[in-house]
């Protein structure tokens, strides 16, 4: 992307909530929670944390107001990741277990194998080897029963990186061994 594309893009969701604000239809909640996690991707593109954290958190706050616990898990998935990049990692791991949780409340294994993956790159900054490990497998269990297998290439790969930081080069080999296999 160009950031002459971001800004496009920001300039375009402010004119999208106008028009969801004054919308009558049954899903404008829904939607304008959508478009503030759209243009807080363009803004956290731009390195514009607080304000695409400001826009993470109403979306949030709007899908918690409809009870919509899968896309509440989708919203803190991107609060986390902003903290996780801002060097807040105990509140990213906090955030992204939240996130987790809501994942599986909501049945979405899928991103609850992403949430899970974040927990154990969080851990892993943080030098909880052994907890990261835990997720990174439970991450890729998780991907394993959904099918998704470029997301259980991407766990077994971050498995073998955490393997081999850890002095465990026999393990790492397998791991990457079977991200190779996928």
């Amino acid at each position: 992307y160009e950031l002459s594309s971001f800004a496009d893009a920001f300039g375009a969701y402010h004119a999208a909530d106008s028009l969801y604000g004054i919308s009558n239809e049954r899903n404008s909640y829904r939607s304008q929670a959508k478009a503030r996690l759209r243009a807080g991707n363009s803004l956290r593109r731009l390195r514009r944390y607080e304000d695409a954290l400001v826009l993470y958190q109403e979306a949030y706050d709007i899908y918690r107001n409809l009870g919509a616990a899968e896309e509440q898990a989708d919203a803190l998935d991107y609060i986390a990741f902003i903290q996780s990049d801002q060097g807040n990692k105990e509140l990213a791991l906090e955030t992204y277990t939240r996130a987790y949780d809501l994942h599986i409340e909501s049945g979405d294994k899928r991103d609850a194998g992403f949430s899970m993956s974040q927990i154990g790159q969080v851990q892993w900054t943080l030098g909880n080897y052994d907890e990261a490990i835990k997720a990174h497998k439970r991450a890729i269990d998780l991907r394993e029963e959904t099918g998704y297998r470029a997301g259980q290439a991407y766990s077994w790969l971050k498995l073998g990186g955490l393997y081999k930081d850890s002095g465990d080069p026999a393990n790492a080999i397998a791991a990457y061994q079977n991200a190779a296999q996928l």
